[in-house]
């Protein structure tokens, strides 16, 4: 089945889209926030990730918000965005305070199910080419 811009379908799945992604950003938003949170403005490494990481998370998603058809690659780039957020715990060595590491794990995962979510929402049926 071929789905046109006229189509029940097509505005479901542009919901579907825009609902994941406003999720996403929320959570893309706390994480740019997180530095503040744990420990005020900082020159650590982990906190410029979170400001790095974050504001690219928060500016991708407010794309897939604003215009989900045609941008299902924004989706793809926060879902591996999403992982390295799994991964920067381990990486920046703050895995022994726990409060962060379950901060951090919690907004990846979240990040990366809605990425997902998003993603395959406009995948389906060549939505993405409208």
């Amino acid at each position: 089945m071929i789905i046109t811009k006229d189509s029940p379908e097509f505005y479901d799945l542009s919901v579907a889209a825009k609902t994941a992604s406003f999720y996403c950003l929320l959570c893309a938003f706390w994480f740019l926030l997180t530095p503040l949170t744990f420990f005020g403005v900082s020159t650590q490494t982990s906190g410029w990730n979170c400001w790095i990481v974050g504001g690219l998370l928060v500016l991708s998603t407010l794309i897939r918000v604003i215009h989900p058809q045609g941008t299902a690659g924004f989706s793809l780039f926060n879902a591996i965005l999403s992982v390295w957020v799994l991964a920067s715990p381990f990486v920046f060595g703050y895995t022994h305070e726990t409060y962060r590491v379950i901060n951090t794990l919690a907004i990846g995962s979240a990040t990366l199910t809605l990425s997902l979510t998003s993603l395959l929402s406009t995948r389906n049926r060549g939505f993405d080419a409208l």
